[in-house]
């Protein structure tokens, strides 16, 4: 047994497969825990069982407790559904991916019972067989489903007055040098309220947008961090853009987080809206070089350590994981920072066995949760912590695992793992 942790010989509930060889990359629960919504995707990465990515996937809505299966909306494509989201209430879900080589999947659901809401098909690239930019690989709901958010090769917002969104973006927010084909966006969240957005992309760039009597309002707020070394051993060396992957809001609070490579940067609605810049931000690089290259030739880009951010209701407790490499291994860390008197403390770290891929944390800030795994075939984790970072449980898995979410009232926890497995897990 790990020190410290209750080992979960089962997931207490059982566990729902969804078809194999494919992975879970994306998973999210209602905010009373009742509902999980799931998608199966499929990319060729190294070690993976099979070089083609085309087959059938599909977005599945379980019930929690049981496991059940209670739609699908599958369909024959290429990789899959990257991404899903589903409302606070419950009621409306989402998945972003791929439709086919050529174009992107966005379509929203009733969660009820998966009747289409929005079926989105013009995200498109010229180029056959280049997935890069058209892929949705982050969509976002706010709590009554009526706004929801995807990033492609632009930011899409589209805003529900009826019972179906429109047809058409209500706004598509880019910039002549950000959240473009050459600068893809990552990662965007709605706000719980519906009445904003934060965004991030590739190259460091920060957006923040007002949505309101059923528009997205500009001027559209934006701020891009300094570059960085690839590697913060060699002084003077080349340097290169932050290269944010993750973003979340404050549910209850004005104030989202995001963060890439090293860095988890802090934001105000309203301090960014007057100074275009965060409250503040973290450095969570440990001193350890990054890894040199299997090719042996210096990095091109600033290490990937910072893999996703989490916030609590308030805004008062952050938690990211990041990859270390000390002793030459491959391991990470779970880290959870204080927002007080402006700044971002480090309140406690937790040393995780392998690569962590996300984390989670309750909106009363009171349970966090994690997972790792790395590379693919390989052995994975999913870990939940008390408020204070003590060890609660942890539940093995034969293969890695990307997500890992805490429903809003903190009483379930939903997880999917490269083995095809969607799992969840009481608050012990």
């Amino acid at each position: 047994m790990k020190s410290g942790y209750q080992l979960l010989a089962d997931p207490v509930y059982p566990p729902t497969r969804l078809p194999l060889p494919y992975l879970v990359n994306s998973v999210a629960i209602s905010d009373d825990a009742s509902r999980v919504i799931a998608g199966t995707f499929y990319y060729a990465y190294y070690g993976t069982i099979e070089p083609k990515t085309d087959g059938c996937f599909g977005t599945y809505a379980i019930e929690r407790t049981t496991g059940k299966r209670l739609w699908a909306d599958e369909y024959v494509g290429s990789q899959g559904v990257f991404a899903v989201a589903i409302s606070g209430d419950g009621q409306v879900a989402a998945a972003g991916g791929l439709l086919d080589s050529q174009k992107g999947l966005l379509r929203a659901y009733d969660a009820a019972n998966g009747a289409l809401l929005l079926d989105y098909q013009g995200i498109s690239s010229p180029v056959p067989g280049n997935a890069r930019n058209q892929r949705v690989s982050c969509v976002s709901l706010s709590a009554d489903g009526k706004v929801l958010g995807a990033v492609a090769d632009k930011v899409y917002v589209f805003v529900r007055s009826g019972l179906k969104f429109p047809d058409q973006p209500t706004a598509v927010i880019t910039f002549p040098d950000a959240f473009n084909v050459n600068s893809l966006p990552t990662a965007v969240a709605i706000h719980s309220s519906g009445n904003w957005l934060a965004a991030c992309d590739k190259k460091g760039n920060v957006c923040l947008a007002t949505i309101a009597n059923g528009q997205v309002q500009e001027p559209y707020y934006r701020w891009c961090a300094p570059q960085v070394p690839f590697n913060r051993t060699q002084p003077g060396g080349p340097t290169g853009s932050v290269i944010l992957l993750s973003v979340a809001a404050a549910r209850n609070a004005e104030y989202f987080v995001t963060g890439g490579n090293d860095y988890v940067y802090y934001f105000g609605r309203a301090e960014m809206m007057k100074t275009q810049a965060p409250m503040t931000s973290s450095d969570t690089w440990d001193n350890t070089p990054p890894p040199t290259p299997a090719n042996g030739n210096p990095p091109k880009t600033a290490p990937q350590n910072v893999r996703w951010v989490a916030i609590s209701g308030d805004g008062s407790l952050v938690t990211t994981v990041v990859n270390r490499y000390k002793n030459g291994g491959r391991n990470g860390s779970l880290l959870a920072l204080r927002f007080e008197k402006g700044g971002l403390a480090l309140a406690w770290e937790q040393l995780l066995a392998r690569n962590p891929n996300s984390t989670s944390v309750a909106t009363d800030g009171t349970y966090v949760a994690a997972c790792d795994g790395y590379p693919f075939g390989k052995p994975g984790a999913f870990y939940g912590f008390g408020a204070d970072g003590s060890p609660r449980w942890v539940y093995d898995t034969d293969n890695m695992n990307w997500p890992i979410v805490i429903s809003a009232n903190g009483q379930g926890i939903a997880g999917g793992g490269d083995d095809g497995m969607v799992y969840s897990f009481p608050r012990i």
